[in-house]
């Protein structure tokens, strides 16, 4: 887990990203800064807004590759990643164990389309906080409080 005033593994904003959006640098931002990773435009944009209304920064990924190539390139203080369970090229579980081999241990929550128990199981054997179901509906209120403990627990 990340103290106070140390680095994560961290993302640049990636060319889906609306212009002139940019990450904060230092681990002492204001604001909680959450990545989220799905193939699918419309969900990205959903939760960012989601997040933003709930006081978190977003920073979003079209894919895992993007994703992970960012992670690697640059050093930027985040508390969480939502990743999509399945997207082309590498899937959710993919991404969650590359970061373990990188040796990050940023907080992974997934959201997937489809409920699928044995994808649910093998996520939280490698340590996700959650995996849900999309649309989150009747589930954003338990999200959104997943998303602020672990701001919580990063020295918000």
């Amino acid at each position: 887990m990340l103290g106070n005033d140390a680095r994560a593994y961290a993302p640049t904003p990636s060319h889906h990203d609306a212009p002139g959006k940019s990450a904060p640098t230092t681990a002492r931002q204001k604001k909680p800064l959450i990545a989220v990773v799905d193939d699918d435009a419309t969900i990205r944009r959903s939760l960012d807004r989601l997040l933003r209304a709930h006081g978190c920064d977003a920073i979003t990924f079209g894919s895992g590759c993007e994703f992970l190539e960012s992670v690697a390139a640059a050093p930027v203080a985040l508390h969480c990643v939502v990743l999509d369970m399945q997207m082309p090229g590498l899937d959710g579980l993919e991404v969650q164990r590359r970061l373990r081999l990188l040796r990050c241990e940023l907080p992974v929550i997934f959201l997937s389309a489809r409920y699928n128990s044995r994808a649910r199981e093998a996520a939280l054997r490698g340590g996700a906080l959650a995996y849900f179901t999309k649309p989150l509906l009747h589930d954003t209120a338990v999200f959104i409080h997943l998303i602020a403990g672990v701001a919580g627990d990063m020295g918000r």
